[in-house]
């Protein structure tokens, strides 16, 4: 893995005051985000590309499979993955938006299942 990513949470509005490591949760109220990983490395693969209709109009949603380090900490549906460096210099700010977490026992990588929607009207 040569490639760095964040992976941030975001906050609901009633909570923002604190994380709870014991729990994984946080408390309190407001809005935002919180680092929930790095900066640190990762790798990501295209997988497939949907095409669905969304808000009334056509849009192809592309699916991406991140990699973390095993010891990466639990990252949950609806997290943000934010592609800090890369290979690929067109992944560089890319944010991706957790919808799977895959989970296997011999397993040495944490894998995400990731969209990031486009608007297919402006695909060629």
């Amino acid at each position: 893995m040569v490639d760095t990513c964040t992976i941030t949470r975001s906050i609901a509005e009633e909570r923002d005051e604190g994380f709870d490591e014991s729990t994984g949760d946080y408390t309190g109220s407001g809005t935002g985000t919180n680092t929930i990983y790095g900066p640190d490395i990762c790798a990501v693969h295209q997988q497939a590309e949907q095409d669905q209709t969304i808000a009334g109009g056509p849009m192809a949603v592309k699916l991406f499979r991140v990699s973390l380090p095993f010891r990466a900490p639990e990252i949950k549906i609806g997290d943000d993955v934010t592609m800090n460096t890369s290979l690929d210099p067109l992944l560089e700010g890319v944010v991706l938006h957790v919808r799977e977490v895959r989970w296997a026992s011999l397993q040495v990588t944490r894998r995400l299942v990731c969209t990031r929607r486009v608007d297919a009207r402006n695909l060629d």
